[in-house]
């Protein structure tokens, strides 16, 4: 169960994290619908928010791992 929200969370981190910049997200169906939120939706500090709370992810997964990691190997104080 460890190993699969390790896997979801680097994978999230890293879409939130590259998704917000690229050619996708401008050609979005909300931009249609709602022509109103583009200012705020083009805007580079709401994906810069975006791609931190990927950054948040990608530590989370990565720390967890390492977490993990120690634990099986025996070296985490938690194991002994």
């Amino acid at each position: 169960m460890l190993m699969i929200f390790i896997a979801l969370c680097i994978e999230i981190g890293i879409f939130l994290f590259l998704f917000p910049w690229s050619a996708v997200w401008e050609k979005s169906f909300l931009l249609g619908e709602m022509p109103w939120l583009k200012p705020i939706y083009m805007s580079h500090y709401l994906r810069g928010a975006i791609s931190g709370l990927g950054l948040v992810n990608l530590w989370l997964g990565v720390s967890q791992a390492w977490n993990f990691r120690q634990l099986v190997s025996g070296t985490h104080p938690a194991g002994r």
